[in-house]
Parts: C-alpha cells; structure tokens; sequence
C-alpha cells in the first residue's frame, strides 16, 4: 500500500530531528536513526511502500521542503 503524505511527513520529520541529535550529541544520534529505522521496518511489516532509495527516502535532506 502506498505510503501517506502524513506518514511520508512524519518520518522526514524523524529524520531531520535524528540529524540534527546527531550533528548536536553524536552519541544520542544513533539511538534517533535506530528509532527512525525502526519506524521505517514497521510501516514495511504492516505492507507500506516506504522508499528506501536514496533518492526518494524521507531520510534523503532534498525531500524535507514539502
């Protein structure tokens, strides 16, 4: 199933806090990309087509201006 415009929003938000954790406290920076991760394997369990290509990943910086 095609992934949300809100779901889509709410991990490139995940991934612009875990940048941001990482570039301010690089030891907590990888416990928020593991969350994010994890969020990404769920919504891909529950039958999500979430982009995982660096191109069309929420994680990708040039997809955060919606």
């Amino acid at each position: 199933m095609k992934l949300t415009e809100t779901l889509y929003k709410r991990l490139a938000n995940e991934a612009m806090e875990a940048t941001q954790i990482s570039m301010e406290r690089p030891k907590d920076g990888d416990k928020a990309w593991r969350k994010y991760k994890f969020d990404v394997y769920n919504l891909m369990a529950e039958g999500y087509d979430v982009p995982t290509d660096s191109v069309h990943s929420p994680a990708n910086p040039n997809n955060w201006s919606y």
